[in-house]
């Protein structure tokens, strides 16, 4: 098939556009994969980082519309959880900007999202930082419950999963939770996730929460054993649920820069 028109859709926001996810009244949720609690923009820090929602004037059509910031009431919390708000409309010409200006969160790196149910997740790929740029974690997945507004820490290196520790071959290694990147959806309803990191690990979170909004179970379900692999997308066959599909860069082979399927059989964890 060959692309005959390419249309622009600036309505939904001049931003760096990687995640995007559509509830089922149309609304389109994006995020902004940049640096905002460190990098900032024209020198307000923090700035940008955010997740957006794109409410449009037409179902189905995203040519016009209302563009809306995420932003967190009473945040006194470094790390942007607890009762969300939507803040806007905002500009879309300049989200970035705009959004900041509104109030809007901002987190570093978030890069994709997956709506499961009535709840946002999104993947920050790093963590906040202190005072002289060392993170205080690597990375994790945010939830926003898409009714009531409460953004949780869904998966949390050091809270329901296991901080990694040094590189492999290291002594003292251990695989952890570090640098999360595409999200996806398993068939039995569960949160798929893969690293941006070397080893790329896919991990599993149940939906199923504690009261602060945690995943009570999060598997490691494989690594990359690859020395330069990153896995750079993750998704489940439409026709065989047994099936997940891994997309692969930066392999240290000469023919591993492919999609690679993962197999396994009906009997396995649930």
């Amino acid at each position: 098939m060959k692309a005959v028109k390419v249309i622009d859709r600036p309505a939904i926001g001049r931003l760096a556009h990687e995640g995007i996810d559509i509830d089922p009244k149309g609304n389109v949720y994006v995020v902004d994969e940049h640096r905002g609690r460190s990098m900032g923009c024209k020198g307000i820090t923090p700035c940008g980082g955010g997740v957006y929602k794109f409410i449009p004037d037409t179902y189905g059509n995203l040519a016009s519309g209302s563009l809306y910031v995420l932003g967190i009431k009473k945040n006194t919390r470094r790390d942007n959880t607890g009762q969300g708000e939507w803040l806007g409309p905002i500009d879309a010409a300049n989200a970035r900007q705009s959004g900041s200006h509104f109030g809007g969160a901002s987190y570093q790196r978030p890069e994709d999202i997956e709506i499961i149910n009535n709840t946002l997740y999104v993947a920050i790929t790093e963590g906040p930082r202190d005072e002289y740029g060392k993170e205080y974690y690597e990375g994790r997945v945010i939830s926003i419950n898409l009714k009531t507004l409460i953004v949780s820490n869904f998966v949390k290196p050091g809270v329901n999963v296991a901080v990694e520790i040094g590189k492999p071959g290291e002594a003292g290694f251990q695989t952890g939770f570090d640098s999360i990147d595409n999200l996806a959806t398993s068939p039995d309803g569960r949160l798929v996730m893969i690293e941006d990191n070397k080893p790329s690990d896919i991990w599993f979170a149940s939906t199923t929460t504690n009261k602060f909004g945690a995943s009570k179970e999060v598997m490691l379900f494989a690594s990359l054993t690859d020395p330069g692999a990153e896995g750079s997308g993750i998704y489940f066959s439409p026709t065989d649920p047994n099936t997940l599909y891994v997309n692969v860069q930066h392999s240290a082979a000469k023919d591993g820069d492919a999609t690679w399927a993962i197999t396994g059989n009906k009997h396995g964890h649930k």
